[in-house]
């Protein structure tokens, strides 16, 4: 489940869903196994020290319930019950990083100046933990450029971007391409093309990708032009038809350019009237 905070940049708030049913599996099997057991034996020490570990990891097994909770809870703009879930996740397990990383994401989406400043700690506390928990670099990374610290933010995304298999790659790549584009750096665009081939399907990512490339790579804006354009260009926004009459002209095909000129004011009208 995908939370969008700002309107270019996105947080990823986790999908736990599949972790808490298997918890619940989890638990439901431990507690046929106890009732398994006659009930009037008597436990060895051995024995009482396994069900000390059992019962431990049986409430460290809470804390990505509560924390999928939470979500919930904050996706639902609840974010009082968010607050108290995660408090119980933690108290559950205070080493479990997503539920600090959602503390994060739920101080800064309450957004008074207090809870800002302490969101910076428990997201810094989440990739302590876990430094390979991609999601809260990417988190993290979001939250310093949205609060006035968009150099300090690179260097999180590029981690999330570079994280091979991490779900949300596409959408950290993105995340970066616009904190550099905000910062007027070059590499920009290399991290919106880096996007683009994760699976971007963000429409500025493709319109910055098709002004990159027409000022380097021709040959490549007209195949990303014509792929935009498959499902007819009759459909296009304005801003991409534009593209398309410079890549014609450049072409020399003054068909195409008149075509797409045609088409361009039609769009221009629309978007006028509405």
């Amino acid at each position: 489940m995908d939370l969008k905070i700002g309107a270019k940049f996105g947080v990823k708030i986790g999908a736990f869903g599949m972790m808490m049913a298997s918890v619940l599996a989890l638990s439901a099997c431990q507690s046929a196994s106890h009732q398994a057991q006659p009930h009037l034996q008597k436990p060895s020490a051995q024995k009482l020290g396994a069900q000390k570990i059992s019962r431990k990891a049986s409430t460290q097994d809470l804390a990505p319930i509560r924390t999928e909770l939470a979500a919930r809870y904050i996706a639902a703009g609840q974010l009082d019950e968010a607050k108290r879930a995660l408090d119980l996740a933690l108290l559950a397990d205070n080493r479990y990083a997503p539920a600090y990383d959602m503390m994060g994401v739920l101080l800064w989406r309450e957004g008074s100046a207090q809870n800002l400043a302490a969101a910076d700690g428990y997201f810094r506390r989440a990739i302590a933990l876990d430094d390979g928990f991609v999601q809260a670099y990417n988190n993290y990374g979001v939250y310093l450029a949205q609060t006035g610290r968009a150099s300090e933010a690179v260097p999180y995304l590029q981690t999330a971007g570079a994280h091979l298999g991490y779900a949300g790659r596409a959408q950290s790549l993105e995340n970066l391409g616009f904190v550099l584009q905000e910062l007027s750096q070059p590499a920009a665009n290399d991290a919106f093309v880096r996007a683009l081939q994760a699976g971007s399907q963000n429409p500025a990512v493709h319109l910055a990708v098709l002004d990159f490339y027409l000022q380097t790579q021709p040959t490549l804006a007209k195949a990303l032009y014509d792929k935009m354009a498959q499902a007819g260009e009759q459909r296009l926004p304005a801003d991409v038809l534009q593209r398309g009459v410079q890549l014609a002209a450049l072409a020399g095909d003054d068909v195409a350019k008149q075509r797409r000129l045609a088409l361009l004011q039609s769009a221009q009208s629309q978007n006028f009237t509405r």
